[in-house]
């Protein structure tokens, strides 16, 4: 005013960026100091025309200053997988981890704060998201997965500004398929006892129940579950007392052999 310049102290200045289709991004803000200046770090991740906005205040309009194009390149990435167990039961916890590198320029690096995601490729061809973790710092990542179903596992970056598309090759795993068991906890003698199997994930398959005689698995009955994985089965003929019953599945190209937990059914009077 009057000719003499003053530095706004703390005025916000934002600082964004403008694609090619009009769309404006805010990539960072900084704080002006008593003296006017003020400076700011940001990390682009597209590419676009670059601005520093003043939104203005009382007695002070808005203002702008275009900083010009800015082109960001893309960082060329790669990534390893490290799984822990290549055969475990369904439903099992399973730790995974591995690196996630990125190279641009002649100038190869760890790639810090990238998701990652851990896909299972089931024996039908089905995909499917386990899992994302975020790398490290250090280009680093860990967690666990819990397949349900025999297949490939695979670590991805997909779809990340600045990065381009990656996978690892894939790991093969063996699951064991996983059955439950249902039923009721007390019938009457004479009166047969409607029992539930339910096997994961679904799909038709022959099960058959057993019971614990003299610490041998005893089989009772079978059944044919349908393509929704539940089959039901009725004992008749148990004598008076507890049964210890449990369900087991032979096995397909889904998942191998697994048993069911076990329940107990009182027989009384």
């Amino acid at each position: 005013a009057g000719g003499l310049d003053s530095g706004v102290a703390r005025a916000l200045v934002s600082i964004r960026s403008t694609s090619g289709t009009g769309v404006v991004s805010t990539l960072g803000s900084a704080t002006v100091a008593a003296n006017g200046s003020w400076t700011a770090t940001v990390r682009p991740r597209s590419g676009g025309t670059l601005s520093a906005v003043y939104a203005g205040g009382p007695g002070l309009p808005a203002a702008a200053a275009g900083v010009g194009a800015l082109t960001v390149g893309t960082w060329t990435s790669s990534l390893t997988l490290t799984v822990q167990n290549t055969q475990l039961a369904a439903g099992v916890a399973d730790p995974v981890s591995g690196t996630v590198t990125r190279q641009y320029g002649g100038v190869t690096g760890s790639a810090p704060g990238v998701p990652v995601g851990i896909y299972l490729v089931n024996t039908l061809g089905t995909t499917s998201l386990l899992r994302t973790v975020t790398s490290t710092s250090a280009g680093t990542f860990s967690t666990t997965v819990t397949p349900m179903e025999n297949g490939t596992l695979i670590a991805k970056v997909s779809s990340v500004p600045g990065y381009t598309n990656a996978a690892t090759d894939p790991v093969s795993i063996a699951v064991s398929s996983k059955l439950t068991l249902s039923g009721p906890s007390v019938t009457t003698g004479g009166r047969p006892a409607a029992l539930t199997v339910q096997l994961l994930p679904a799909r038709a398959g022959t099960v058959t129940v057993a019971e614990l005689i003299s610490g041998s698995w005893v089989d009772l009955a079978t059944a044919t579950a349908a393509g929704t994985g539940r089959a039901a089965l009725s004992l008749a003929g148990l004598a008076l007392g507890n049964h210890l019953l449990r369900a087991s599945f032979g096995g397909d190209g889904r998942g191998g052999a697994g048993v069911s937990n076990s329940i107990t059914v009182s027989v009384r009077v």
